[in-house]
């Protein structure tokens, strides 16, 4: 459990969830006073230009940053603060919410803020897209057309991501990438790549089952060209955690006997980098992102620290 003398900085997203801001402010508000803990609350900053909170932060003797908000937010604010090494916590209240959901936190606001107050801080894995950081996962090809039709939208929440997933898996098309990963150089044609630190992309859709936020590996799911009917069956093994991922050896093992008849690759490394050469959309934790010719991806292993319920230990 965390010490007794606490000063939290509590950053909201004012448009997370749904528009609740004030209630969930009060929320915090009455419960931190209860605990008798300082803190301050501060609206999320717009495309994440913190440099002025940080040195506030320093100066003023927070022990603690609380994220309210949603996956996107939790990049932003973590990737900007996590060099104060400071404990971070989060109130999920965005869309989908895979790093908390990943994380076993709480979706109640009440038990989130419980957590917050009397759980441990634990090493947690980031990662970085050609040197920016990031928490949750990349995708690009299908996962990032999903990810851009989803944000162009004006509906949220899960019924809204999966009417586009049905969508854009009717039209689909599949892209050339380069893959890079442990000396090994592999073309493909595939339908998308997602690379994970958590395990969902969010709402409980799982993409990496095995995936761990401390493991120090980031979870890899290609799925290549194929008949979209068979398709189904085997994204449901992946999704239910039927496929095994291959580490180290095993997947140098796989590529130099020439045997590379499997329909979906999935593998556990802590770096890989992919040319982007069919031009396949992107999204970053969920984000919408750029596009990119090559994109690097690397863990950040052990690089800050989430509040997480003592039960877990």
């Amino acid at each position: 459990m965390i010490g007794l003398k606490r000063k939290l900085l509590y950053i909201i997203n004012p448009i997370a969830g749904n528009g609740s801001r004030g209630l969930l402010r009060k929320l915090i508000e009455e419960q931190t006073r209860k605990a008798g803990f300082e803190f301050e609350c501060h609206d999320s900053a717009i495309g994440g230009a913190y440099q002025d909170l940080v040195s506030y932060v320093t100066a003023a003797g927070f022990t603690d940053i609380v994220i309210a908000g949603g996956d996107g937010t939790i990049n932003q604010v973590v990737g900007a603060f996590r060099h104060v090494n400071l404990p971070f916590g989060i109130i999920p209240c965005g869309s989908g919410n895979g790093l908390a959901r990943a994380a076993k936190l709480s979706i109640d606001p009440y038990k989130a803020i419980a957590t917050i107050l009397n759980g441990t801080p634990r090493p947690t894995d980031g990662y970085t897209v050609n040197g920016q950081f990031a928490c949750e996962l990349t995708g690009l090809g299908f996962d990032g057309a999903v990810a851009h039709a989803y944000a162009s939208s004006g509906s949220r929440g899960l019924n809204t991501y999966i009417r586009h997933a049905i969508k854009q898996f009717a039209s689909a098309p599949s892209y050339k990438f380069c893959v890079r990963v442990l000396g090994q150089e592999i073309m493909l044609d595939a339908y998308m790549i997602t690379v994970a630190n958590a395990d969902q992309f969010g709402n409980k859709v799982t993409i990496a089952p095995h995936a761990s936020l401390s493991d120090g590996l980031l979870d890899v799911v290609i799925v290549k060209k194929q008949n979209k009917i068979p398709l189904l069956w085997r994204a449901y093994r992946q999704l239910s955690g039927r496929n095994r991922p291959l580490r180290g050896e095993e997947i140098v093992s796989y590529f130099t006997s020439g045997e590379q008849q499997k329909e979906i690759y999935y593998w556990q490394v802590s770096s890989i980098e992919i040319e982007n050469l069919g031009g396949a959309m992107i999204h970053v934790d969920g984000e919408p992102t750029p596009n990119a010719s090559r994109v690097s991806i690397e863990v950040a292993a052990k690089n800050f620290r989430l509040i997480t319920p003592d039960a877990l230990r």
